[in-house]
């Protein structure tokens, strides 16, 4: 009896070795594509959470782009969703590749069974399963180059991740440059409005244009009508009224030299200032033709001008004004999803810089193309599922074949008193062979016919993926072009117009120079300087673009704005 147990316990020990070696063998054998495996170097495992091993980013600009960047790698849910995915993946390549359990059986006997040789008191199998020749090894692979394009698929879903960053990034700078510059222009628009007060106030016919304007025959209505008027413009209280005094004073002792021959034939009218005023008002309203009616009316034209220069000026600041707060509420907007990206809460602060630098596609352009083809993580994905699905068909091939078993028998024999055999008490040991009969063809040949059909699915998917890149690096490569050229044509433009508005406003200042011309070159001057900055981001966004599709993950030395 002892002898026996002895025998059951190495026979288990043999198939307990057989089983490690055939699990050993599972990690040791070289897996197709395992050169794009992840390096778990980088990564280490804390309280649930992967974070990055090494500090890539400087410590003194905590606010960099790269540093967004990073951040966005190690936070982003989809990104981290899609790591756990792949390292879910690995774990189904040693349960792929193991041997299925042997299978143990035990029976004793009531009443011990008499026979020849003894008294057999039970029995006791254990039998081992082996597959077809090549159907773990092709199991295993399918299992492996799974786990390769769950790994290529994670790589594809952080670079979408970069590429998002970027663009929101740069769509956050040209937001934040709008305000910056459309606040620049409501100061020069404050400027000109200083020089077009001072001119009003240097008329010297206002007053007079003012009253004219508004009255229906008497003076001291009209007068306080102007002056009101006055007292509205922005920046006018104060020096204003003294300013409109003088000049009303001026104009009353002129006027009564000029009209004194016009208020007699009038009728008599008094030298006063309103008698003179109305005077001369009656005189041009009779068509008299008279220097002093002449200079009356130019003085007039500019005094009404001035006027109409300062509402014009107005009505700009307050479009500039409207503009600046629907910028800031899209800058808002901005914030929240550039946090969302980095898993952050909405309103923590994103730092942008002043000015950007342009980059540069890290290979140059006539090459992407190719590049694009043998880097793109999509495309490698669907090859590796290609390969799985061939692996597959291999598989169920040889699930089509019998399975073989191996195994012993024991039967544990008492002595018999009434037995003189020599063979009386030895215990009995059987060796065993079994072999599966795999007659119902059906499920195997849907198998590998399934297989065979997510080939050509895998085929299609990979030409259908790979027009559409292409779609995509032709749309980034045109609006990377129409960018350069935009900027190149703008920083002239903007130029231009700086000096022109430069001397349109020193013209303005010495009343040589209309108003309208100062606000067409000052918008235009503002239009191309929003347009350099759009050309700059958008430039920097199409290489972001083309980086994305040819698998290029930003590091501090392609990408120029890493730090504020």
């Amino acid at each position: 009896m002892k002898k026996s147990i002895i025998y059951i316990i190495l026979f288990l020990l043999i198939v307990r070795g057989s089983n490690a070696v055939a699990g050993d063998s599972n990690h040791s054998d070289s897996q197709p594509g395992s050169q794009e495996t992840v390096d778990y170097s980088n990564y280490s495992e804390t309280e649930g959470k992967l974070h990055r091993a090494e500090a890539a980013v400087d410590p003194a600009y905590p606010d960099s782009l790269l540093f967004y960047l990073e951040t966005a790698a190690k936070n982003n849910p989809l990104v981290m969703q899609k790591l756990v995915e792949y390292q879910a993946s690995l774990r189904k390549i040693p349960q792929a590749g193991s041997l299925p359990d042997p299978e143990l059986s035990a029976g004793i006997f009531l009443m011990p069974m008499e026979l020849v040789s003894g008294r057999q008191y039970a029995e006791l199998q254990l039998m081992q399963m082996f597959p077809w020749f090549g159907v773990l090894r092709n199991a295993k692979d399918e299992m492996s180059l799974m786990a390769s394009a769950r790994y290529e698929e994670f790589r594809s879903t952080k670079l979408m991740v970069y590429y998002e960053v970027q663009s929101t990034w740069y769509e956050l700078y040209k937001v934040r440059k709008e305000i910056s510059v459309a606040e620049e222009n409501v100061d020069i628009l404050n400027s000109i409005e200083q020089i077009a007060l001072a001119r009003f106030r240097a008329s010297p016919g206002e007053v007079s244009q003012a009253v004219s304007s508004g009255t229906s025959g008497s003076m001291g209505a009209s007068g306080s009508s102007g002056n009101a008027m006055i007292r509205n413009l922005p920046g006018s209280q104060g020096t204003m009224g003294s300013a409109s005094g003088m000049n009303s004073t001026g104009s009353k002792s002129s006027m009564s030299g000029m009209g004194a021959g016009p208020a007699s034939a009038a009728g008599g009218i008094s030298g006063s200032g309103s008698s003179s005023l109305s005077g001369s008002a009656t005189a041009a309203g009779m068509g008299m033709a008279s220097g002093s009616s002449g200079a009356m009316g130019n003085m007039g034209a500019t005094s009404g001008s001035g006027l109409a220069d300062l509402y014009r000026i107005q009505i700009e600041v307050a479009e500039l004004k409207n503009k600046i707060n629907l910028l800031k509420n899209r800058e808002g907007s901005l914030v929240a999803r550039f946090n969302g990206y980095l898993d952050r809460p909405p309103r923590v602060p994103v730092f942008t810089t002043e000015e950007v630098t342009e980059d540069i596609p890290d290979i140059p352009l006539a090459l992407l193309p190719d590049s694009i083809d043998a880097r793109n993580p999509m495309l490698a994905m669907i090859d590796y599922e290609k390969k799985a699905w061939e692996a597959r068909e291999r598989m169920a091939k040889g699930m089509g074949l019998p399975m073989t078993g191996l195994g012993v028998s024991y039967a544990p024999i008492g002595r018999s008193a009434m037995s003189a055999s020599e063979m009386n008490g030895r215990d009995m040991i059987m060796p065993m062979i079994s072999i599966t009969l795999p007659i119902y063809r059906k499920k195997y040949r849907a198998m590998r016919e399934e297989a065979s059909l997510m080939q050509n699915a895998a085929s299609l998917n990979r030409r259908a993926t790979a027009t559409g890149l292409q779609t995509d690096y032709y749309e980034a490569l045109r609006m990377y072009d129409d960018a350069q050229s935009r900027r190149e044509l703008y920083q002239t433009q903007f130029t231009l117009a700086s000096r022109s508005l430069d001397l349109v406003l020193k013209g303005y200042s010495a009343a040589t120079a209309d108003l309208t011309d100062v606000l067409r070159l000052q918008q235009q001057t503002l239009d191309y300087h929003l347009g350099m900055v759009d050309a700059v981001a958008d430039r920097n966004i199409a290489v972001a673009r083309l980086n994305q599709l040819m698998a290029s993950e930003p590091t501090s030395q392609n990408s120029s704005n890493e730090k504020e």
